[in-house]
């Protein structure tokens, strides 16, 4: 399976995207620093805050995306941010699944 992964360079993406590549997968990494390419990992620059996650060009092979991007904090929001990244940009997530017809989205 073709699967993309948000988050890709945080705790959750750097334990479940070797999995995936053991399992025979081919990864889409997506993060603000993704990690470098391999065999079967293609690392995406990107943004889950801006539209179309910040892709200027959207591999038509993807059939699933982990979204595992997000801000953890226990604090009180102040700025923003935490409302922003996990609301706004998990929304962004799944309207980019919605447009691009992507049957399979699990976040955590």
């Amino acid at each position: 399976m073709n699967i993309l992964v948000t988050g890709a360079s945080g705790f959750l993406g750097s334990a479940l995207i070797p999995r995936l590549l053991e399992k025979g997968h081919k990864v889409y990494c997506l993060s603000r620093h993704p990690p470098e390419a391999k065999e079967n990992l293609i690392p995406l620059t990107g943004d889950i805050l801006k539209y179309c996650l910040g892709l200027e060009e959207i591999p038509a092979d993807i059939e699933a995306v982990q979204h595992l991007a997000g801000l953890h904090n226990l604090g009180e929001d102040k700025d923003g941010s935490i409302w922003a990244t996990n609301v706004t940009g998990t929304r962004n997530v799944i309207d980019f699944c919605l447009k691009h017809k992507i049957p399979h989205l699990y976040f955590t």
